[in-house]
């Protein structure tokens, strides 16, 4: 599956590829065998939460740290931008897809992230925000 964000792509479908202007990338990385990304945190949380491994092409210095930290737990593989081109890349598809400890890393790490109700927490922090905004004020009041 190719994503190409709504800019044009000279990319052509044939029966192992479908490009779509917008995928939803949760749904996406469910059905790929290995992801292929900026190295940015959407998306590598996305394919590790589907337990899939991420070769990641970081810009810029976010994406860089972010695939630094996946390449350390095992689960992805980074490819410098200045290094990237198309042998490049397919030696590192053919490595990662046929590396174990990539994918059972990567799913290592989905198992840690099922742990997480992050919307709770969410939830919970921005309460305790309220609730801390809310008493301050009282006090601010009271004096």
């Amino acid at each position: 599956m190719v994503a190409t964000a709504g800019a044009s792509a000279d990319i052509k479908p044939t029966d192992r590829v479908f490009v779509s202007d917008y995928l939803p990338g949760d749904l996406a990385c469910q059905r790929a065998d290995l992801v292929i990304c900026n190295g940015g945190s959407p998306t590598t949380h996305q394919a590790l939460a589907a337990g899939k491994p991420v070769i990641g092409v970081p810009a810029n210095l976010d994406q860089h740290l972010n695939m630094m930290e996946v390449t350390r737990e095992g689960a992805g593989v980074t490819v410098l931008t200045e290094h990237c081109h198309g042998k490049r890349l397919g030696d590192a598809m053919r490595t990662a897809l046929g590396d174990a400890e990539l994918k059972r890393n990567a799913e290592r790490l989905a198992a840690e992230f099922k742990k997480y109700d992050s919307s709770a927490l969410f939830g919970r922090f921005v309460g305790e925000a309220i609730a801390a905004r809310r008493s301050a004020a009282t006090l601010s009041e009271s004096r």
